[in-house]
């Protein structure tokens, strides 16, 4: 039995070494640890951005390595998508610059037809089959930045 939870401890410890980067989000710990690799360190970035209080200034103002509004900004573009995702898919494979892509553009903060061509090149690679609309939106967002 203790070998077992020696090997369970091994292996997922392990695995803790594929852990992105960018894991403890933003703050004073992120910006004082930047640069480092390893899950020790991510965890004194997390620890120092929650025992330091300022992740809610740094988001609220856009300071400290956080993006301002981001995460109501992904949560309402994907609200949107999930609201127009039919239409949104025929104006993205003709690369129409419609008024639900002009929308969509204006909720990320970029140019409508900017998207829509970038939606229409990257057609088949954001709307796969059975893709869903919070999968549809993560895609848009990681292709234009």
């Amino acid at each position: 039995m203790k070998k077992i939870l020696l090997l369970s401890a091994t292996f997922s410890m392990l695995a803790l070494g594929t852990l992105k980067a960018d894991n403890p989000g933003c703050g004073l710990g992120s910006m004082v640890f930047s640069g480092e690799k390893g899950a020790v360190y991510d965890v004194l970035a997390a620890t120092t951005n929650g025992t330091s209080g300022n992740q809610t200034f740094g988001m609220s103002t856009g300071t400290m390595g956080c993006k301002r509004n981001a995460v109501i900004q992904k949560r309402k573009f994907a609200y949107f998508i999930n609201n127009n995702y039919e239409q949104f898919a025929m104006d993205s494979s003709a690369g129409n610059n419609s008024e639900v892509m002009k929308t969509a553009a204006t909720i990320l903060n970029v140019d409508s037809v900017k998207l829509a061509s970038v939606v229409k090149a990257n057609f088949a690679s954001i709307f796969t089959d059975g893709a869903e609309s919070v999968e549809v939106a993560s895609r848009i967002e990681k292709i234009i930045g």
